[in-house]
């Protein structure tokens, strides 16, 4: 039987009758109504007893092989790639007017821009291979989730290094430079977790991606949930340390920067916490399964649009960098 509600009586249902011990059955029964189905298999004599069965199940939509609950996603990713590639436009564009007051921290920006671009694109490629092919290619994915934990890692790095006022540290981690100076110190701690980062998510990524959910662990998850907390504490705590400080050195225009900046940073933990809440309250309560069209955008739609968002912010921030009133560059007299 194929049913899409337990209490609707116009079912699918499909009679067989085993004939011999060893039997292989194709069986295809085509759904003229979108939505959520279950297939039961049931035997109706009840003199058959210690009967095995084994075997696969294909559902084939009209547009290919992604399931419902995942295939807004596809078109969505578009959109996302539009808009990542319109921002690099833009910000190049910004670049090329203001080439003499550019930063290094400006050219971070576009790398990850460019990891971004390069990550949506994949993620779309993969999702295309499985609508043609019923099943994920194990080489895009891998890629895809290195170049995805490359970003968030690059992202991270340069947000402490912005945090920290540290701009000639973001001239290194860009030019990869060899200055003693600035490799002792806070370069070494940034790099150092950079890899810590790296490793931890892109292992709970891989483990989480490519293992049954079933044979997961707490070991997966834990050392890259407190990494994370550890990075985003480390920016916070920077940004404060940086406004108290340019706030005593009566600096207003770079004071007004990093406020922002730590508005921004605040305001995303808010959001991002009341939006876990939020899908951890739908999902107990399995108000997720009414909503199966829409799955696709509680699980990767939202978060896309949360760290564009992000991604928006800070680089209109740092806009105003491009400023040199406000960046108030010195300048060496003899």
């Amino acid at each position: 039987m194929i049913v899409n509600n337990p209490y609707n009586v116009n079912f699918i249902h499909k009679e067989l009758d085993f004939l011999r011990n060893d039997q292989n059955i194709i069986v295809s029964s085509e759904i003229e109504e979108d939505g959520k189905y279950y297939v039961v298999i049931g035997s109706c004599d009840p003199g058959t007893k210690n009967v095995a069965v084994s075997g696969t199940i294909t559902a084939v939509n009209y547009y290919g092989h992604l399931p419902g609950r995942q295939y807004g996603l596809y078109p969505f990713l578009r959109w996302i790639l539009f808009l990542y590639l319109l921002l690099l436009v833009i910000w190049l564009i910004r670049c090329c007017v203001y080439h003499r007051e550019l930063l290094s921290v400006h050219k971070m920006i576009s790398l990850v821009l460019i990891l971004a671009i390069i990550d949506v694109f994949l993620r779309q490629l993969n999702l295309a291979h499985f609508n043609d092919s019923g099943d994920y290619s194990f080489s895009l994915t891998f890629v895809s989730l290195f170049v995805s934990t490359l970003d968030t890692t690059v992202s991270l790095c340069l947000a402490i290094a912005i945090a920290k006022g540290s701009f000639s540290i973001c001239s290194l981690i860009f030019r990869l430079g060899v200055s003693r100076a600035t490799l002792d110190g806070e370069f070494c701690k940034i790099l150092l977790l950079g890899i810590i980062f790296f490793t931890f998510t892109f292992w709970s990524s891989i483990s989480s991606t490519f293992r049954p959910y079933k044979d997961w662990s707490l070991w997966q998850i834990i050392p890259s949930a407190i990494v994370s907390v550890v990075t985003y504490v480390w920016i916070l705590t920077s940004l404060q340390n940086t406004i108290e400080e340019l706030a005593n050195r009566k600096q207003t225009g770079k004071l007004q920067v990093f406020t922002q900046l730590r508005n921004v940073i605040i305001t995303a933990v808010i959001l991002s916490t009341i939006y876990n809440i939020f899908f951890s309250y739908v999902i107990i309560k399995e108000i997720i399964n009414s909503w199966w069209k829409y799955q696709w955008f509680f699980n990767d739609g939202v978060w896309s649009i949360f760290y564009l968002g992000i991604t928006i912010c800070v680089m209109v921030v740092l806009l105003e960098l491009l400023d040199t009133s406000i960046y108030g560059l010195p300048m060496n007299c003899p």
